[in-house]
């Protein structure tokens, strides 16, 4: 169940991406022949995924509850946690699927990154052990450890969230939740605002 708190999130997350990703070239002739708001695709390929998602984690939940966790009285935080996520998930997808019409290698990178990235996230493995790996090591380089380096990954501050909340029950640290909030709001405006700067060229592009 620990590891479920977090695999769950990342592969809503992975499955966004890579789905939206390829939604756009996936409906080359629909988007050469009709007029119609392109982000739609992307969009409707992250709420799918979210919707999946939703019944993932309220079965995670009934387990929860069924061993004894006190998890119902975080159930509204974590809600407001997962739209986080699907607002971070959904931004990175609109500029995945620009990239990926202009470069169409760009899903096999992400493929080799998302390997990369699942090692890289604290899933099978807390956090804990890189912080205490990183207090052994000590700074890097000026003042910065590898703590702070390992933090800057902004999928594991989602992760490390939820498991606060529906497996440790308690209240996550303010920073991580700062974090969440910035990065969802950050990659959701930045996606739109790319997406909608190569929208009009999509037709001839495909």
């Amino acid at each position: 169940m620990w590891l479920l708190c977090a695999l769950l999130p990342w592969t809503f997350f992975t499955n966004v991406v890579n789905g939206g990703m390829v939604s756009l070239v996936g409906n080359a002739n629909l988007i050469q022949k009709v007029h119609f708001s392109r982000v739609s695709l992307v969009i409707a390929n992250s709420l799918s995924s979210a919707f999946t998602w939703l019944i993932e984690m309220a079965v995670l939940i009934v387990a929860l509850v069924l061993v004894g966790s006190k998890v119902l009285i975080w159930l509204p935080c974590l809600f407001v946690v997962m739209i986080l996520l699907w607002l971070f998930a959904t931004g990175i997808s609109m500029i995945a699927s620009i990239a990926n019409v202009y470069f169409r290698d760009t899903q096999h990178f992400v493929n080799i990154l998302f390997q990369l990235w699942f090692y890289l996230t604290p899933i099978v493995y807390p956090a804990a052990l890189v912080v205490e790996q990183s207090d052994k090591i000590g700074p890097l380089v000026a003042g910065v450890t590898l703590a702070d380096i390992y933090n800057l990954n902004p999928i594991g501050q989602f992760l490390e969230v939820i498991r606060n909340l529906i497996y440790d029950n308690r209240m996550p640290e303010t920073a991580n939740l700062i974090a969440c909030v910035s990065w969802s709001v950050g990659a959701f405006v930045v996606g739109s605002l790319v997406f909608q700067r190569h929208v009009k060229g999509l037709a001839e592009a495909l």
